[in-house]
């Protein structure tokens, strides 16, 4: 009886593990569709149209013509608010993965130990901002001050607390030689990237891309082995 119930246990978790792991790979594959998509709409808003400006224009001129239909089905605020809600329903594979692989883990050392605190919390508070946005906006496209507080309060910091522990957390997965290696490197590349990308492309959201993939990277890992 005993037995039974913990390899019911075992294969439960094997189960939710692979659940989370495909929840990754597919929302890693969306976000390299959606988040090109949600700074282009953006560059056609009032507030974003000031970013079009080299290098920015160098890539957004002809990806917005040639991803028009996509663009272009609605008033540019409402486009901005689709893709922005379409962007809030993938980053929970993020604070999943995460929380997954922490349970599974132990720290090697103190720092790592905070690390995970830190881009959790982090997670945790840019999505509970980008999905307030995408609300707000999709009801009142024209947008309200809840938009700014919930970009100031709320997005902002998290995006600065999870990139930055992610760069901390992955340098010391790979000091401690964790597996997947490539993931531990696209944590440890996240804040780097983040300033380059959000820099050169024209809008932040391209900061969190290695997130994204890094955590891809791992579900595409773990599917592998609990085959």
């Amino acid at each position: 009886m005993v037995v039974d119930v913990v390899v019911e246990d075992v294969a439960g978790a094997t189960r939710w593990r692979r659940a989370v792991a495909r929840w990754a790979v597919v929302a890693a594959a969306g976000a390299c569709v959606v988040v090109p998509l949600l700074a282009l709409s953006w560059f056609r808003t009032p507030d974003g149209a000031p970013a079009l400006v080299p290098p920015v224009t160098w890539w957004a001129e002809p990806a917005d013509r040639l991803l028009e239909p996509l663009l272009g089905f609605g008033s540019p605020a409402r486009v901005y608010a689709t893709w922005l809600v379409a962007a809030a329903v993938l980053f929970p594979a993020v604070l999943v993965s995460v929380v997954s692989a922490r349970r599974e883990r132990r720290p090697a050392t103190r720092v790592e130990r905070g690390s995970w605190v830190v881009v959790v919390v982090g997670a945790g508070l840019s999505l509970a901002g980008v999905a307030l946005v995408g609300g707000v906006l999709s009801a009142d496209p024209t947008g309200s001050p809840v938009v700014d507080l919930a970009y100031l309060s709320l997005m902002l910091p998290g995006q600065l607390l999870v990139l930055t522990g992610s760069t901390v957390l992955g340098v010391s997965l790979l000091r401690s030689r964790w597996a997947p290696r490539a993931a531990a490197w696209w944590l440890a590349a996240a804040l780097p990237l983040a300033l380059v990308l959000s820099t050169v492309l024209g809008h932040n959201s391209f900061g969190m891309l290695p997130l994204f993939l890094a955590w891809g990277v791992r579900g595409a890992h773990v599917l592998r082995g609990t085959r």
